[in-house]
Formats: structure tokens, C-alpha cells, sequence
């Protein structure tokens, strides 16, 4: 296995029992029971050697800084506690509770700096170190102030004004497979996983043989299924 996921969705409890509370879905699907157990049990079955986990929609802030900024914390300790029970296995990207900017920040410093210890007499501390450098180089546009004492407070002797801007490499970041929602009639009835260079018609096969979608499509007719590159597989049923 060398599949490395980076849209894989963890669903702490105490994350699923406030979603529950505002009444909200996790990414427009019921609030699912997550658990390391079955997370791993996917991933080997799909392949996957590291899933990069990550909250869905609606993210952690509903209208209360304070509140938002205390799920962050919560949801990002269950992660990392998921990465160092499971080395290798998990990765995850910080929540961050924007849109309260001192909030984010406050957690970006924290997670960044959880990060840097781990790494500290690690193989991977250069590219952590790079990877540092670009967020300070994106943010400081934005947060000028901040930027520049994060570029010094990195070592860097003179101005992140004058630093070249970040060249994104489009083939590092092309993704090898795509998660498309399917609905039937409109409504989201499952998720299937394709190859980014995957046909219309591998896709339409795909979804109709997705036991969820087939569970709303049996004894009906099939008017017209539609493929909507990147986001969905639309089935139309009578």
C-alpha cells in the first residue's frame, strides 16, 4: 500500500455530539460513528496506507468565537491523539475556527508548534521547515505584522517583503483519485471513490452498483444519470 488519502473526514464523539445538539449534518450525510477501528479497516480494504484527516462542513464555528475556538481544540487533540496511536497510519490537518481570525491564529500557533516538536530530530524537520516558510510567505500579505515577526522569529534576517512569492507545483497537488457524491432524485444517497482520469461511463457504472444508491434505485426506471466532473454522479429515477 503507498495510497496516501487526504479527504479522509474524522468525526470526534464530542465533535458529533454538538453537531447533533445544533442540529446539523456532517457534510450533508447523518452524523456518522466514527472509529479508528473501521477508519483502518477501509483503508486497507481501499488500499491506503496514510489517511490526512479532516472535519466536513459546517467546520466548528455556528455564530460563538469562544465556543468555536474550544471545539478546534478539541477536535485537533482527538486528531493528533489518532496520529500517535496509529504512527504511519494518520495524518491531519488543524481545524481552525475562521472565521475568528485571533482565534485561528491562536490555533495555528499551537498546532504548528505540537508539530515542530515532533519533528524536531526527525528526516522530515527540512520539509516541515519549507512547508513553515510558505505559510508565513501566504499569510504575510494579510497579516503583515504577523508575518514579519514570524519570518524572524524562523531566523530570516531580512524582510519577508522582499521574498519571492510561492510557485505552486499543479503536479504535486493533482490528486490520483476523487470522491463524488451520488444522488438519486436530488438527494445524496452514498459516496464513491474513482481515479481522477476515470470515464463518465466508469463513473456512472460505479455509482449504480453503490449498494446505498442501488438501495433507492431497485424495481425503478432509470431515466438519465449525469456526471458532473469533480462533485457528483446525479441519478434521475421514476
Amino acid at each position: 500500500m503507498n495510497r496516501i488519502d487526504t479527504h479522509h473526514h474524522v468525526v470526534p464523539p464530542e465533535y458529533a455530539a454538538w453537531l447533533r445538539r445544533r442540529g446539523k449534518e456532517a457534510g450533508g450525510l447523518p452524523i456518522p460513528d466514527w472509529s479508528s477501528e473501521a477508519a483502518l479497516a477501509l483503508m486497507d480494504e481501499r488500499g491506503v496506507e496514510t489517511a490526512i484527516l479532516s472535519v466536513s462542513t459546517p467546520g466548528v464555528h455556528l455564530g460563538d468565537d469562544a465556543e468555536a475556538r474550544a471545539l478546534a481544540r478539541d477536535v485537533n487533540e482527538y486528531a493528533a491523539a489518532m496520529v500517535r496511536s496509529h504512527p504511519g497510519r494518520f495524518g491531519f490537518f488543524a481545524t481552525l475556527c475562521l472565521p475568528d481570525v485571533r482565534g485561528s491564529l491562536i490555533e495555528l500557533e499551537h498546532a504548528i508548534s505540537d508539530a515542530e516538536g515532533a519533528l524536531a530530530e526527525t528526516a522530515e524537520r527540512p520539509v516541515f521547515r519549507e512547508a513553515l516558510e510558505t505559510l508565513v510567505l501566504l499569510l504575510s500579505p494579510f497579516a503583515p505584522h504577523i508575518g514579519e515577526e514570524m519570518w524572524e522569529r524562523l531566523g530570516r534576517r531580512f524582510s519577508v517583503v522582499d521574498r519571492p512569492w510561492p510557485v505552486a507545483d499543479a503536479g504535486i497537488a493533482r490528486e490520483d483519485e476523487l470522491e463524488l457524491a451520488v444522488q438519486v432524485n436530488g438527494k445524496v444517497r452514498g459516496r464513491i471513490t474513482v481515479g481522477a482520469d476515470a470515464s463518465e461511463d466508469e463513473m456512472k457504472k460505479k455509482a449504480l452498483a453503490d449498494p446505498k444508491v442501488e438501495e433507492h434505485t431497485r424495481d425503478k426506471e432509470i431515466v438519465k444519470v449525469v456526471v458532473v466532473p469533480g462533485r457528483l454522479v446525479s441519478v434521475v429515477v421514476r
